[in-house]
């Protein structure tokens, strides 16, 4: 019953792993960042399973933070677009 969870926490830990020896720079950061958010989220869910009642209760959580960080997320978005771009044109000047 927690197979999914056991293969998706070791391959996401192998992964931060492979990333944290291998890859470099700022793309390597994001890289490793997002696979450790991957271990975490995948521990942590494999931890609530164990809870009477936890993955439903984890699923009305994890929707209430969605909405919640929703116009966090937009804002980054935006801010990511507009930073790329001028970046992007002050590589164009030089």
């Amino acid at each position: 019953e927690r197979i999914p969870f056991t293969v998706v926490y070791l391959l996401s830990m192998f992964t931060t792993l492979y990333l944290t020896f291998t890859a470099g720079g700022v793309k390597g950061y994001v890289f490793v960042l997002s696979a450790s958010a991957a271990q975490l989220i995948s521990l942590l869910w494999y931890l609530v399973t164990f809870i009477p009642g936890g993955t439903n209760g984890l699923k009305i959580v994890a929707t209430g933070m969605v909405k919640i960080l929703q116009p966090v997320f937009v804002a980054t978005k935006a801010c990511y677009r507009s930073s790329l771009s001028l970046f992007l044109s002050w590589q164009a000047v030089k």
